[in-house]
């Protein structure tokens, strides 16, 4: 987005030579948030090891409890500290008139004994893998459609197994490939209620009591403001298909689903067909394969884009007031009672 703050450091990390690291701060709109990376065996160059998956430069890492305002600047050093490498990071915070100079300090070296330890995979997920479910098969779905990329939706091509344009994909974690990808199948794409390919992406998921994989909402167009579908599909994972399933009254990008006590899903909140806040609830009968809208009071605001709902214990559905980007939506931490409507 736009990066407020750059900064390096270079130290020995254990490796016996210079290791690089590198601090920023990126931009987005409502959400600014430091990152580093580290690079590994520096040169005179300025060039850090090469390996067989090319330079060994880490992962951008997100920096713990990050907040603030407006970042005007700052700077990270490395340190020693009862001889564990500790990485300190500074930035000077901007509010209106309160400016402040604010530090952290994180531990660089890890024990896996302790924190486990995370392995790269020598083949990847073959969709961008936004969406991901367990199955009960103990295979994994991934599931993306377009990805975020309109020219990819809006591709003749889009959904083609044989080009590999995939929009699911089911991997088998205990398969280990020998030539190409024997460790995963592709589900054949289905078609929406308006002729196109079934773009899962940014829609909502949530498991039935059979272990069918209910996927509602998505992507319905990019141009101006992004829409929403409201189509809703099924993923079997002993038959590895996609089937169609009961439409939504109305879109949803960025919705939420929660499955019920009853077996019911519940789905709240996202972008409609015209690219406004969808403020109803609707609830899904695998039994009907349709969606009933649920009554709500006239004053309700409805729920902000993928709203953070969790089902209690006595069938009642809390919203914790958490949300992300999208409309403002005056509602704080509140619990619905689905029985009654």
């Amino acid at each position: 987005w736009e990066n407020q703050v750059g900064s390096i450091t270079v130290a020995d990390l254990g490796t016996g030579t210079t290791d690089i690291v590198v601090y920023q701060v990126d931009n987005p709109p409502g959400l600014n948030q430091g990152f580093y990376k580290i690079g590994k065996k520096l040169d005179v160059n300025g060039h850090v090891e090469v390996n067989a998956d090319g330079p060994a430069w880490g992962l951008w890492t997100v920096l713990p409890g990050w907040f603030s305002s407006e970042n005007a600047g700052g700077g990270v050093a490395v340190m020693q500290v009862g001889g564990k490498h500790k990485l300190i990071a500074m930035f000077v915070d901007d509010p209106i008139g309160q400016n402040a100079g604010l530090y952290r300090v994180l531990d660089l070296d890890t024990d896996p004994a302790t924190d486990g330890s995370w392995t790269d995979l020598s083949f990847n997920s073959e969709v961008l893998a936004v969406h991901a479910a367990l199955l009960h098969t103990g295979k994994v779905m991934f599931f993306a459609g377009s990805g975020n990329v309109k020219v990819r939706q809006e591709s003749p091509d889009f959904g083609s197994v044989d080009k590999k344009i995939y929009t699911s994909v089911v991997w088998d974690p205990t398969v280990v490939p020998t030539n190409g990808d024997e460790n995963f199948f592709h589900p054949i794409a289905i078609q929406g209620d308006n002729g196109k390919v079934f773009d899962f992406f940014c829609g909502g998921d949530s498991f039935l009591a059979d272990g069918a994989l209910l996927s509602a909402g998505g992507t319905l167009a990019y141009p101006g403001h992004v829409s929403g579908r409201p189509d809703a599909a099924l993923f079997n994972p002993t038959t590895q298909k996609w089937a169609r399933a009961g439409r939504m009254t109305h879109g949803r990008w960025y919705p939420t689903l929660v499955t019920l006590g009853d077996g019911r899903v519940l789905a709240a909140s996202g972008l409609n067909e015209a690219g406004n806040l969808n403020e109803t609830i609707e609830i899904y009968s695998p039994q009907a394969d349709n969606w009933q809208t649920l009554h709500l009071p006239p004053q309700f605001p409805g729920l902000p884009l993928y709203a953070h709902l969790f089902l209690m214990v006595d069938g009642r559905v809390l919203f914790t007031g958490g949300q992300v980007e999208g409309p403002d939506v005056p509602l704080g931490p509140c619990l619905l009672d689905v029985a009654q409507g």
